[in-house]
């Protein structure tokens, strides 16, 4: 018995693979909500994840720039960004950066650290091509 619950296990897994790697495109949509205390827009010192919970973005800020660093999360995540050719953008036009995530779902963008970006970044999607 056991041994049929890791063939269809196992064969799930692959069938659920396959339909990922399939996918064309993906939007990962992130949304960053202001705190109730205070106008002006403050990033999450941990950063925070897209709708789907399948990338974390962290941001750093040093001399005028914001460096974000994005991380897949778990290995669903992993194998459906990793190595793919990403765009981050906003609907204003703002942000609209292409970047390739590496082998382990990581990718870092580098954008300039105005009032316009800070803006964007509060409402911004990761589309994979």
């Amino acid at each position: 018995m056991y041994t049929v619950d890791v063939i269809v296990a196992a064969a799930l897994a692959r069938s659920d693979l396959q339909a990922l790697q399939a996918e064309v495109e993906l939007s990962l949509r992130f949304t960053l909500l202001a705190a109730a205390d205070s106008e002006a827009l403050r990033f999450p010192r941990d950063g925070w994840h897209d709708r789907q919970q399948l990338l974390k973005v962290a941001i750093d800020q040093a001399a005028g720039q914001l460096r974000l660093t994005f991380q897949a999360l778990g290995y669903a995540a992993m194998v459906r960004i990793a190595g793919r050719l990403a765009r981050i953008a906003d609907d204003s036009g703002a942000v609209d950066v292409t970047f390739r995530f590496d082998s382990t779902g990581r990718g870092v963008v580098a954008l300039a650290d105005t009032p316009e970006i800070r803006h964007a970044l509060a409402d911004f999607a990761i589309v994979l091509d």
